[in-house]
């Protein structure tokens, strides 16, 4: 894959509220009037290698080199905190390059069906989402190296012609490389923190949003009742703790947690009409997506995901 990349940005401080000045007492914003214009080009190659071998129908074995690419750009979301000049608006474009190896097979004539993936890859200039404190903003950066390397399986058994099963597992270390980031709120020295920069090495440490191991179940069922079909569905999923934000903030993990979706429908064996019930996080549980510290205070702030909820769909075919 080539990709040519060509971005034009503007950014034009046209109004500054003068009384964070007054209140602060120095400049605290960039001045008024200050625009910035930024034109991004870059151009990437990113192949990619397969090797297979199917030694019959029913099995196939693989190993890829793959390469991927990120571009960069102007971080259009930084709010123009005094002193910052147009490098602080930058992030560079992420490069990912990496193996993966694997098996793809049926058993049982077609019963059963197994994926085993074992992959490893090493990213240059993660982009990471960053939040700054002190301006409330947030901006992308780039974390210098990274590394995730793990393994996933899946397994799928039809137990009849109306029950189907399946299951699966990865697990994955998710690690940052040499990276210097700043402080998470109120962290000393003896948690990481150069107290004189504002900065603690991530060298070794979770990436955010990673969790080292996941597993879950689930089936389906699907039964003929005169001219309609009765169909059941439902999935249960473990997650492992995994940090919600990029400096890794303890205040701020998610623990693990079960969650349960499940739907019950009714329809037409023609397709056209379908009647569902649906149940989405049924074991309630409050799932931190993403995580913050608010400015100027040590308040720990969370996006939390859908807590428990039901629906009912009505769907026509035509």
């Amino acid at each position: 894959r080539y990709t040519d990349v060509e971005k034009d940005a503007t950014y034009d401080l046209f109004f500054v509220n003068e009384w964070f000045e007054i209140i602060f007492g120095f400049p605290f914003w960039l001045p008024e009037g200050t625009v910035y214009d930024y034109e991004f080009s870059d151009d990437d190659t990113s192949p990619q290698v397969t090797l297979e071998w199917q030694p019959n129908e029913d099995w196939n074995f693989f190993a890829s080199y793959k390469e991927g690419y990120l571009p960069g750009g102007f971080s259009l979301g930084a709010t123009p905190q005094a002193g910052l000049t147009l490098e602080d608006f930058l992030f560079d474009s992420e490069e990912v390059d990496g193996f993966e190896a694997g098996f793809k097979g049926t058993f049982m004539d077609g019963r059963m069906s197994l994926d085993v993936i074992v992959f490893d890859y090493e990213y240059s200039d993660l982009q990471v989402n960053i939040y700054v404190p002190e301006t409330a903003s947030f901006v992308v950066g780039n974390a210098d190296e990274a590394t995730t390397t793990g393994i996933e399986a899946s397994v799928r058994f039809r137990v009849n012609e109306y029950l189907t099963v399946r299951s699966f597992a990865t697990y994955n270390e998710g690690e940052y490389g040499d990276y210097i980031n700043q402080c998470y709120t109120l962290q000393s020295a003896d948690r990481g923190c150069d107290t004189d920069t504002g900065t603690q090495d991530m060298d070794g440490q979770d990436l955010p949003r990673a969790p080292e191991t996941t597993f879950g179940i689930g089936g389906d069922f699907n039964y003929p009742i005169g001219s309609m079909e009765l169909s059941a569905a439902t999935d249960l999923n473990w997650t492992d703790d995994y940090f919600t934000e990029t400096t890794n903030n303890p205040a701020l993990v998610q623990d693990s947690y079960w969650y349960w979706n499940a739907s019950v429908s009714l329809a037409t064996q023609d397709g056209h009409w379908r009647v569902t019930a649906l149940g989405r996080n049924l074991t309630d549980e409050d799932i931190r997506a993403f995580g913050a510290t608010r400015g100027f205070t040590n308040d720990q702030l969370a996006e939390i995901l859908p807590l428990r909820n039901y629906a009912v769909e009505l769907t026509y075919n035509f």
